[in-house]
């Protein structure tokens, strides 16, 4: 099938609103195996300055705002602007823009420091803060930036001084894969060019700082039933072999990314909500923290039902919704499921995952790329991503790509 035509037909059901049967669910699955055929991630193109993402359908200035490409490398300084002068950029008729936190999230390298990494050719040299379009939730004060120094997220304040990488939305014919999962971010909240509470996103006050605002673009301004999730986001519930729908503590599906996510109970057993693992998955390397001192894990301890590993093969054993092959997300995954206008924790659709904590870390599989004992977690607290030791112990939630075997 012809790559466009899977497109337009992957748009129609994730636009559908009550995939619950078997058949949807099939078709879905089907569609996801064609594209899962991927190509190389960064494409340049014909230009050379512009680099098109093929796992998102963004295309990306190849050097940060103040740089320019001299058909070799990035050349000059990177300027930095604070949030408000960065939004004025925007202003542009090329559709150029400042990503939100996930779009910018997704192209932070998330293999360890000597491992090469497809998106070396677009962020080798990042080392230091960029802007996203994307605000605080809980405090419209603040805005989400990303630190390419440590590949982590977090919140800085409006008047700091940041970079700025900017991103357009490729044509149609080119989003080859599964669109990222907005933010959350509503139409309500949108900002002023003054330090102010949010505005609502067709004020003439938003639009004096920017027409492209978090708030006015994405997934979420399409979004006219919450039924299935807030702001752009859209799960449903699966059945079982006997027909039956399963509940959101056990498995659930996001029709945007194609994951189906573990479900959390609160019955005191082994998949409890509260319960928290070691994350070690390699006894060549030394990642168990004991005092300071760095030790290999031994085997009994990575399949230990209190690690992450002999975690997730005592769900598979299980076959957790009729499936064997649930794993830890990457950072990306997890990252995708944060929803960031929440004005008080947890930043998650609390409807479709409850029992989600927000006290500590969830894990991800992803490494440290500074240190090889530490990994790559998600803050449900606020949606933070940043990176721990991996003899700390945090809360998992496990997932799956849908098309993979039973």
């Amino acid at each position: 099938m012809h790559l466009k035509k899977v497109n337009r037909l992957l748009r129609r059901i994730f636009a559908h609103r009550y995939l619950r049967n078997s058949v949807h669910l099939f078709l879905l699955t089907c569609l996801i195996n064609i594209a899962n055929a991927q190509p190389v991630r960064m494409q340049i193109l014909s230009n050379e300055s512009e680099l098109l993402d093929t796992y998102t359908g963004l295309i990306w200035k190849r050097c940060p705002q103040g740089q320019t490409w001299n058909e070799k490398v990035c050349t000059g300084a990177p300027s930095k602007f604070s949030f408000d002068a960065a939004m004025v950029l925007t202003e542009n008729p090329s559709g150029w823009r400042i990503p939100n936190v996930k779009e910018l999230f997704s192209i932070v390298r998330k293999t360890e420091r000597d491992t090469p990494s497809d998106l070396d050719i677009l962020v080798e040299k990042h080392t230091d803060f960029f802007w996203t379009s994307t605000p605080n939730g809980a405090n419209s004060l603040s805005i989400w930036s990303v630190d390419f120094s440590f590949g982590s997220t977090l919140p800085a304040l409006r008047q700091a001084s940041h970079q700025v990488h900017m991103v357009r939305n490729a044509p149609d014919s080119f989003k080859m894969f599964f669109p990222q999962n907005d933010t959350g971010i509503s139409s309500k909240q949108c900002l002023a060019l003054s330090i102010a509470p949010f505005v609502d996103c067709n004020s003439s006050e938003a639009s004096l700082l920017s027409k492209r605002q978090d708030g006015m673009v994405g997934l979420s301004i399409l979004d006219t039933n919450p039924s299935d999730g807030e702001f752009g986001f859209s799960f449903l519930k699966i059945r079982d072999a006997n027909q039956r729908d399963l509940e959101t503590t056990e498995c659930i599906v996001d029709s945007i990314t194609g994951l189906m996510w573990e479900g959390k109970p609160t019955d005191g057993g082994y998949r409890d909500f509260r319960n928290r693992y070691t994350n070690f998955d390699s006894s060549d390397k030394a990642q168990v923290n004991l005092g300071g001192n760095l030790l290999k894990a031994t085997v009994e301890q990575i399949n230990s039902l209190s690690n992450s590993i002999g975690y997730r093969k005592r769900i598979n054993e299980a076959k957790l919704c009729g499936f064997s092959d649930w794993r830890l997300p990457t950072a990306d995954e997890l990252t995708s499921i944060v929803h960031f206008g929440r004005s008080g924790p947890p930043a998650i659709d609390v409807i479709w995952f409850p029992n989600t904590n927000s006290q500590f870390f969830y894990w991800t599989s992803d490494p440290a790329w500074i240190n090889q004992d530490s990994s790559k977690i998600v803050n449900f607290s606020l949606g933070r991503s940043s990176a721990t030791s991996r003899s700390t112990p945090g809360y998992i939630r496990l997932v799956r790509s849908l098309g993979r075997n039973r």
